[in-house]
């Protein structure tokens, strides 16, 4: 039975005959109940479960990271809901080998100005920080650093896990303002070994 909160014009919670209410970041929300399906494994529907599984194995070690990286996107949904939709959609491809373009996934997405544009902009500090996130293919693990040098170093680097050595990564790299408010597009580095 659903719960009205304010009024017979207000949202409500639970379940009303064939109409489900709740609410999400203040927001109301109603939605009908799901129709029976009559075949829930067609080919398809299997084909986009698999590469949700992925996504979601992937984005799950990058939570921090992306929550960072997307909030300001993701304004419906939550950040890692977001960085699924957008890696299923556009970085995985179809069935049988589901072969991933690591250069599409989306990690940040800002307004802050990345470090290869030269002319200084509004939104630039010389504290803005680095950060990375590389994934071990042979480990399928994320490991990401939050906490580079400063823009106004001009370099900065990242230290691995030494048990990854010899093992092969995609690299990202995004710039953070120094207190989280703004953040550039993450940029795809490429695929290395490391020595």
């Amino acid at each position: 039975m659903g719960t009205i909160k304010q009024g017979i014009l207000g949202g409500f919670n639970g379940k009303v005959g064939t109409v489900v209410g709740s609410s999400w970041k203040g927001e109301a929300y109603m939605r009908g109940l799901a129709q029976h399906v009559k075949n829930p494994k067609t080919e398809k529907q299997l084909e986009q479960r698999h590469k949700m599984d992925i996504a979601q194995k992937f984005m799950k070690q990058a939570l921090q990271f992306i929550n960072l990286g997307l909030k300001d996107v993701a304004k419906k949904q939550s950040p890692f809901n977001y960085a699924v939709r957008q890696m299923v959609n556009n970085a995985i491809g179809d069935a049988p080998d589901y072969t991933i373009d690591y250069s599409k996934i989306v990690l940040s997405k800002g307004i802050l100005t990345p470090p290869s544009v030269q002319i200084m902009y509004v939104n630039e500090t010389d504290l803005d920080i680095p950060v990375f996130l590389c994934y071990n293919v042979e480990r399928q693990e994320v490991f990401f650093d939050l906490n580079g040098f400063i823009r106004s170093y001009g370099t900065t680097h990242v230290r691995l896990p030494d048990i990854w050595a010899g093992n092969h990564i995609h690299a990202w790299f995004a710039m953070r303002s120094a207190d989280n408010k703004l953040i550039t597009n993450s940029e795809y580095l490429g695929y290395y070994r490391l020595e």
